[in-house]
Formats: structure tokens, sequence, C-alpha cells
């Protein structure tokens, strides 16, 4: 009977666990990598082609159906910051680090918006966040550290 007990109590730990993780890895490989859509592949073409207000077209429809795709929302502020939609890219990159904390790319993009816009203090905080997620040794890193030291936005 306590054999049972014990494996009826684990399993629902284990489903109520697994309830709880589901939505927030619902687009995310068993490795923790995001999962490649083929419309998001589509949107980072057109964003290549600096075809940003085509993209906010397409990325925003990826994130209606897919609304945890961290990517999509990181590519979506990038779009926006592109266009000077500078309220909608903070949105953007906020939503894509509520998903992924750590996103290189989030936190880049995001640091250099907020060079854009006059907030130094804030890009601060953004390369320090990078220091963290990727111990100061990522390309993400190096060119927000760049663009506070010179004053000057990349072209990414």
């Amino acid at each position: 009977m306590q054999q049972q007990s014990h494996s009826i109590i684990f399993a629902a730990v284990f489903f109520s666990v697994f309830l709880l993780l589901a939505p927030a890895r619902a687009l995310m490989t068993s490795d923790g990598d995001m999962v490649q859509l083929e419309s998001y592949d589509n949107a980072l073409a057109l964003v290549e082609r600096e075809s940003f207000g085509e993209a906010v077209a397409q990325l925003t429809s990826i994130l209606r159906e897919h609304p945890r795709h961290a990517n999509a929302w990181n590519l979506l502020g990038y779009s926006q910051r592109h266009l000077g939609n500078f309220d909608a890219a903070e949105k953007a990159y906020a939503n894509a680090l509520s998903i992924t904390p750590g996103h290189l790319g989030a936190l880049n993009y995001s640091g250099q918006m907020y060079i854009q816009t006059g907030r130094i203090d804030e890009a601060r905080v953004a390369l320090e966040q990078l220091k963290v997620a990727c111990d100061g040794a990522c390309e993400e890193y190096r060119q927000l550290e760049r663009a506070i030291r010179d004053g000057v936005v990349g072209k990414y």
C-alpha cells in the first residue's frame, strides 16, 4: 500500500510539473532550442532584405499562433526598431526576454535600442546581463560593448 501511495504521489507531482512547464516550452525542442517554422524563416529572409514592414506583418501573424516563440519576438523587436517604432520594439524584446531571460539577441538589440533612444544606463544594464548570459565571450556582448564605448549603434 505504501509503494502504491508513493507511486501516486510521484505521478501527481510529475504531471503537475509537466503541466506547469509545458506552456513555457511549447516551442522548444527537448534540448532547449527553438522550433524552426518555415514562416519564421520567411520572416528572417524579409529582415535580411531590410523589408521590415513586411517582416512585422509576418512575425505578428506567427506570434498570434505561437506566442511563446522568443526568436520571433526578438526579430519583431529588431524589425520595429529599424522602422523607428521604439515602443513596439521594446515590448517585443521584453516578451522575448520573458520567455528566454538570457536571450542573447534580445539583450544585444534592446541595448542597441537604448543607445538609439539616449538611455545609456539601460544599455549598460543590458550589457551586464549579456556578460552573465555568455560570460562576456559572445559576439552580442562585443557588439553592445563597442556600441556603448563608441556611442554608435551597429547595423544589427
